[in-house]
């Protein structure tokens, strides 16, 4: 099973993000598309079902409907241990993006809480809230948005990269949420 976003400019060229079926979770992966082709960029990194604290949130099902835009959106919502993650993703036209916006509803404090990705080349930190991916000439950056209650930061892993999330209070229960886009600085 397989379900995609994709966002094109007017050549026809842009971001695709695709989800899959992987053991017990949605994965995705992100990357250049045009209308006959996909680069990919990004693949989440996911975790076992054994992990209470996923690399990546483990997300179970998975709907789309319409979203306000009238643009298509993904939704997800899954559980690992004793906490259960939500993510919507949405496209959108002006800045060419995927947005991604995750939260997790923790009953303890977590040992990691974050999105990783396997990249395909070795991703560039400018910044904490942003990354560089580059392939074939083309970029696509990786930008956290603030949001009360919790720091997030981009990292580079040993496998790529990780936006990784703490709640700023130490009380439970309580949702902490993250949020992150990624646009294409050059076309592809």
């Amino acid at each position: 099973m397989t379900n995609s976003l994709q966002v094109l400019d007017d050549q026809l060229q842009g971001l695709r993000i695709n989800f899959h079926w992987h053991q017990d979770r949605f994965a995705h992966s992100i990357g250049f598309a045009n209308e006959e082709r996909f680069v990919p960029l990004l693949a989440s990194h996911e975790g076992s079902k054994t992990d209470p604290w996923p690399h990546s949130p483990p997300l179970q099902d998975l709907s789309e409907l319409p979203s306000a835009s009238g643009q298509r959106s993904i939704l997800l919502v899954g559980r690992a241990g004793r906490s259960h993650w939500s993510a919507s993703v949405e496209t959108s036209l002006s800045p060419l993006a995927i947005h991604l916006d995750i939260a997790c509803r923790l009953y303890e404090i977590p040992q990691i809480l974050c999105s990783s990705y396997r990249t395909m080349t070795v991703p560039v930190i400018s910044s904490a809230g942003q990354v560089a991916v580059e392939i074939d000439g083309h970029t696509a950056w990786l930008q956290a948005d603030l949001l009360p209650g919790a720091q997030s930061r981009w990292e580079i892993t040993a496998e790529g990269c990780a936006l990784r999330t703490m709640p700023i209070s130490p009380d439970t229960p309580q949702t902490v949420r993250w949020k992150y886009r990624v646009t294409v600085a050059n076309s592809p």
